[in-house]
């Protein structure tokens, strides 16, 4: 028989430079929907466990008001391609988050508002 593998513990390691941004500035959620922004859609992202674009958007509708509950499947899919663009504009975009220049347009990124809701859908 082959020798048993010893297994190593794995110590919880310290969250990256983007992750710990994301930590300090947008962890507390706004009770308004239109006051989210893409920090705040990336922190779902990151701390929904597997970085899983399904369960931040459920997450996401959650927060969407009573009154587009009418509406589930439109808004759901508004929030997917909504969530897509966010995380391709920042975390699939960003190799080297210690390059000053690629960590200051992301914070940038991260404070715009998050736009979601079109013109045929009841306002706000």
């Amino acid at each position: 028989m082959p020798p048993k593998k010893r297994h190593r513990s794995i110590k919880p390691s310290k969250p990256g430079i983007l992750k710990q941004h994301l930590l300090d500035h947008f962890s507390s959620m706004p009770a308004d929907f239109s006051d989210f922004s893409n920090g705040h859609i990336l922190y779902i992202y990151v701390t929904s466990g597997n970085r899983c674009r399904a369960e931040t958007k459920r997450q996401l509708f959650a927060h969407i008001p009573s009154h587009y509950e009418g509406h589930k499947e439109r808004v759901l899919r508004y929030l997917d391609s909504g969530v897509k663009r966010v995380l391709s504009e920042t975390l699939e975009k960003f190799k080297k988050p210690s390059n000053a220049n690629e960590f200051k347009y992301f914070r940038s990124n991260c404070t715009e508002p998050f736009s979601l809701i079109p013109e045929d859908l009841p306002s706000l």
